[in-house]
């Protein structure tokens, strides 16, 4: 049986979900106490999600969003998934050249 840990009290978070109904949605993640009031003391943390239709289906994204306020979320949403798509296809294309379908490439990551 795995080692489960139990939830951490002083890490508590409330989610609010934002979304357009189109493009996908917005989550923030509002540092709360153990009584469910907002601790000032911790700075809220913003995650963005989409699906986007692959050859093989569609796929759940879910990607950070560096902002400071919802407004601040909404406005660079769009740049923090083409962040992460990008991250994604550097991530694919070197595990393509790292499992053998480039050996000379290969090589030169590997050393």
């Amino acid at each position: 049986m795995p080692n489960i840990k139990p939830l951490d009290a002083s890490c508590a978070y409330r989610v609010d979900r934002y979304t357009d109904i189109q493009a996908g949605e917005i989550l923030r993640h509002v540092p709360v106490t153990i009584d469910g009031i907002q601790d000032p003391m911790r700075t809220e943390v913003f995650i963005g999600k989409t699906t986007m239709q692959t050859n093989r289906g569609p796929m759940e994204l879910t990607f950070e969003i560096e902002a400071r306020t919802l407004q601040e979320a909404f406005a660079v949403w769009a740049q923090s998934l083409e962040a992460k798509l990008e991250q994604m296809q550097s991530e694919a294309t070197k595990a393509r050249i790292l499992n053998g379908v480039n050996p000379q490439a290969s090589r030169l990551l590997k050393s």
